[in-house]
């Protein structure tokens, strides 16, 4: 989606459908809202797989997740859409 906003006009004349051309100036809030869904069902993910009686390694894998979310809410912070 962030990618697809660089080629909207064009994608727009050839009738490509996109979920940039789909979501529009939304695509901020919609990215967010996909932000939170990807972490929450990796944090569920890493819970259901974490081996039991290991509290360190699910601490680890959880991190991981975390570090992820801030990655992307980072990339959404500096998300420019007109440019």
């Amino acid at each position: 989606t962030i990618y697809a906003h660089q080629d909207a006009e064009d994608d727009a004349l050839i009738g490509v459908k996109s979920t940039a051309r789909l979501f529009g100036d939304d695509s901020p809030r919609w990215l967010r809202r996909f932000l939170v869904a990807c972490v929450l069902l990796m944090m569920v993910a890493v819970i259901l797989a974490a081996p039991a009686g290991r509290p360190v390694a699910l601490v680890v894998a959880l991190c991981g997740v975390w570090a992820m979310g801030w990655h992307l809410f980072g990339q959404l912070r500096r998300l420019r859409l007109d440019d």
